[in-house]
C-alpha cells in the first residue's frame, strides 16, 4: 500500500515538472508559437472569410425566406435557395456599384488630398505664425517644430506608395482569389447549416452533459443577436449620416467632400465620442484647406447632423442591443483599441457585452442552485 502512494507521488510530481517545463519552453518560445498560428491562420484564410460572410448574409437570408414561406408559400428548401441566390446577388451587385462609381470617386479624393499635403503644412505653418503670438510660439519651441517640418520627407513617402504599386497588387490578387473561395464556402455554409450544427453539437454531446450544450447553444444564439444588431446597426447608421454628410458637403464646397465623408463614416462607427473626434478632425482639415468660413459651415451643418443621428435616427436603428451602460461602452472601446486597434474599437463592445451576458447568467443559475441549497 506504502508503496502505491509512493508511487502515485512520484507520478503527480513528475507530471507536476513536466507541466512546469512545458509552459515554461511556450512563453520561451512566444514568436515561434505565434508564428505557427499566424501560419495556420494564413492557412484557413477562406474558411475564416467564409464564416464571416456567412454571419453577415445569414440574417437578411433568414428574413427573405420566411418571407417567402409565408408569402410566396414556397416550400422550406425551395426559399432557402431563392433567399440565398437573391441576397448574394443583390450584395455582389453593390460591391460592382461600388468599384465602378462610389470608390474611384473615393480613392481620387485621397489622392488628390495627399498630394495637397505639403500644401496644407505651409498653410498651417502660415496661420500658426500670424495667429499664435510671439510668447506662445516661444513657450511652445514652435519654430524649431516648424523647421523641422520637411515637406520632402512627405512627398518621399507618398512616392513609397508609387514605388511598391506591384507588390499591392500581387497582394489584392492573392486577397481577391481568397475572398471568393471565402464566398463559395460562406454559400455552402449558409446552405448546410442546420446539418453543421446538429453534428457540431452531436460531437459536442460526446464530451458534454447536454445541459451543457443546451447551455453553450443559449449563449452562440444570444451572442449572435448582440453582433448583429450592434455591428448592423452601427454600419447602417454610419452609411446614412456618411451619405447625408457628403451631399451636405458638396453643396457647402468643403474640400475634399469623399474624403472628408469616409472619415466620418468611420467615426460613427466607435459609439458615443467617435461622431465628435470625426468632426473635430474634418473641420480642422477644412479650416486649413478651405478657410474658416467653409470650416465653420461644415461645422455647424455636422453639429446638426450629429444632434439628429444622435437623438432620432441611432436609437431607431441601433436602440440598445448590448445592454451596456455608456461608461462600459467607452471602457470597452478605449481596451478595444489600444489592444487591437480599429477592429477592437469596432468589435470591444459586443464583446463585452457577451462576456457580461455569460457572466450574469453563471451569476443567476449559482444564485438560484444556493438558493435551493438554502431550503430546509
Amino acid at each position: 500500500m506504502k508503496l502505491k502512494r509512493l508511487g502515485w507521488k512520484w507520478i503527480y510530481w513528475f507530471t507536476l515538472a513536466l507541466a512546469v517545463i512545458v509552459v515554461y519552453k511556450t512563453f520561451d518560445n512566444l514568436s515561434g508559437i505565434f508564428s505557427w498560428i499566424g501560419t495556420i491562420i494564413a492557412v484557413l484564410t477562406p474558411f475564416v472569410y467564409g464564416v464571416v460572410i456567412a454571419f453577415i448574409m445569414y440574417m437578411p437570408a433568414k428574413k427573405l425566406k420566411d418571407f417567402l414561406e409565408k408569402h410566396a408559400k414556397l416550400s422550406a428548401k425551395g426559399a432557402g435557395y431563392i433567399s440565398i441566390s437573391v441576397v448574394y446577388l443583390v450584395g455582389l451587385g453593390l460591391i460592382a456599384l461600388a468599384l465602378n462609381i462610389f470608390i474611384p470617386r473615393l480613392v481620387q479624393g485621397i489622392v488628390d488630398f495627399i498630394n495637397s499635403v505639403p500644401k496644407l503644412l505651409n498653410t498651417a505653418v502660415d496661420f500658426a505664425q500670424e495667429h499664435i503670438s510671439d510668447d506662445v510660439i516661444s513657450w511652445l519651441d514652435l519654430e524649431k517644430k516648424i523647421q523641422q517640418i520637411n515637406v520632402n520627407d512627405v512627398l518621399k513617402s507618398v512616392s513609397l506608395v508609387g514605388n511598391s504599386l506591384a507588390n499591392v497588387i500581387v497582394e489584392v490578387s492573392a486577397w481577391l482569389i481568397k475572398f471568393i473561395m471565402g464566398i463559395v464556402i460562406s454559400v455552402y455554409i449558409l446552405l448546410r447549416h442546420k446539418s453543421i450544427f446538429r453534428v457540431s453539437k452531436n460531437i459536442a454531446s460526446l464530451g458534454m452533459k447536454p445541459n451543457t450544450v443546451n447551455r453553450i447553444q443559449k449563449y452562440g444564439n444570444e451572442i449572435g443577436h448582440i453582433f448583429y444588431g450592434f455591428l448592423y446597426g452601427q454600419i447602417v447608421d454610419g452609411i446614412i449620416f456618411a451619405s447625408v454628410a457628403l451631399v451636405a458637403m458638396m453643396i457647402i464646397g468643403t474640400p475634399y467632400a469623399s474624403t472628408m465623408a469616409l472619415i466620418m463614416f468611420f467615426a460613427q462607427l466607435i459609439p458615443y465620442f467617435g461622431a465628435t473626434v470625426g468632426i473635430i478632425l474634418v473641420s480642422l482639415i477644412t479650416l486649413v484647406s478651405g478657410g474658416w468660413v467653409t470650416a465653420l459651415i461644415t461645422l455647424g451643418m455636422l453639429i446638426v447632423l450629429q444632434q439628429i443621428d444622435g437623438n432620432i435616427i441611432n436609437p431607431k436603428i441601433v436602440g440598445d442591443s448590448v445592454g451596456l451602460n455608456p461608461l462600459l461602452v467607452i471602457f470597452a472601446v478605449t481596451l478595444g483599441g489600444g489592444l487591437f486597434g480599429f477592429m477592437g474599437v469596432l468589435l470591444g463592445v459586443p464583446i463585452l457585452a457577451s462576456v457580461r451576458l455569460i457572466l450574469l447568467d453563471i451569476y443567476e443559475n449559482l444564485k438560484a442552485k444556493k438558493a435551493l441549497e438554502d431550503v430546509p
